[in-house]
């Protein structure tokens, strides 16, 4: 079943719509687009608009023969460097298109104040579930377009992904919280209520000792995603993983303290 829906034109369609969103053609995020446009097939034949669920519906293909149709269709494919840590092994160009990405990981901010003085105020204003964003850039920005903000009006996805990203990092008004990205003041709000209501803060000690066992369970050679880390460490030890108590204000700088160093190998992802 998986040959006969990977057809050619799906994927030059899916790898043509990361070039109109300006994302590299990498192997996830190519897998990515092919499940999202499988779901959105498979509403229209059901006659009702596609919903962001529909997606679990959707099994992910697999990267082998996603690589096979790549160079069979005539894809200038590149290997990448599995020490990248992000890309699936492979990137796939169009040989016919310019292909001109958005950096997503660079560090300089090339947008205007009044855009960021516009999210600040939306996140300001967002309250329960509309402060809640699904975690991984792609979809925290997909459901910022989604919301058709009017500062990001024109933006590219790719844009957008970048812009979260520096909201997550540089910019410090979005953080990660119980299995979500939110609003930096909700998060903080959010993560006192449940110091108070709930279970302790983890200690350096205990923070060591709770990373080690849960990195020794893993397969050799196994990850965990950060974004399900506090989940992890807080039901099995009863501590909260609470990076502010520890001096840090992205649970991402607390793994990548020295003091961990020896324990754990932090790798970005591309979305």
């Amino acid at each position: 079943s998986e040959l006969r829906c990977l057809t050619q034109s799906l994927l030059l369609n899916a790898i043509g719509g990361l070039y109109d969103d300006r994302l590299k053609p990498c192997g996830q995020l190519i897998r990515r687009r092919i499940r999202e446009l499988l779901a959105e097939a498979a509403a229209l034949r059901a006659g009702r608009p596609a919903d962001p669920a529909d997606l679990a519906s959707v099994p992910p293909v697999s990267t082998e023969l996603l690589l096979r149709l790549c160079r069979e269709s005539g894809l200038h494919v590149v290997q990448v460097d599995e020490g990248e840590g992000d890309q699936e092994g492979f990137v796939a160009y169009l040989e016919d298109r310019v292909c001109e990405v958005v950096d997503l990981d660079s560090s300089e901010d090339p947008y205007p104040p009044e855009m960021w003085a516009s999210l600040v105020e939306y996140f300001g204003s967002l309250a329960d579930e509309e402060a809640r964003f699904p975690v991984g850039r792609y979809d925290c920005a997909l459901s910022l377009v989604q919301r058709r903000l009017a500062c990001l009006a024109g933006r590219s996805l790719g844009e957008v992904c970048h812009i979260v990203g520096l909201a997550l990092g540089a910019r410090q008004l979005l953080g990660h919280v119980f299995g979500s990205i939110m609003p930096l003041s909700a998060e903080r709000d959010l993560s006192s209520l449940q110091r108070r209501m709930d279970l302790p803060a983890a200690s350096w000690l205990e923070v060591r000792e709770g990373l080690k066992r849960l990195l020794g369970e893993l397969r050799h050679g196994g990850e965990v995603q950060i974004s399900a880390l506090k989940t992890q460490f807080r039901r099995r030890f009863k501590r909260e993983l609470d990076e502010a108590e520890l001096g840090h204000t992205r649970l991402r700088d607390l793994l990548l303290d020295p003091r961990l160093r020896d324990l754990i190998d932090v790798r970005s992802r591309s979305v």
